[in-house]
């Protein structure tokens, strides 16, 4: 078996998402539209196997739903980067630096 190679994988990935510009999106008045809030993100601690397993249903869901016509606004998929940075900022305060 051919061990995993993720520089072979994201480039190959990376190339699809560029090509078929999937992280781009349309509003279409004519879909029915769908909204996304698996959980607002807060600051509460480390992160945690409980938070991937939200989030990622999260974008499952809110990409079949996108895959079916829908308009999906996917807002906490705007947000989710922000509480790694608070976490991240917050215990840098924590130190001295």
């Amino acid at each position: 078996m051919e061990s995993y190679n993720h520089l072979k994988i994201e480039k190959k990935w990376q190339k699809f998402f560029l090509e078929k510009q999937i992280f781009k999106t349309q509003k279409d008045p004519k879909k029915k539209k769908f909204y996304c809030l698996e959980m607002f993100p807060y600051p509460s601690g480390n992160i945690h196997m409980g938070h991937v397993r939200n989030y990622t249903l999260g974008d499952v869901i809110a990409n079949y739903k996108r895959m079916q016509g829908y308009n999906v606004l996917h807002f906490v998929f705007l947000l989710k980067m922000q509480l790694f940075k608070i976490i991240f900022i917050r215990k840098l305060g924590q130190k001295k630096i």
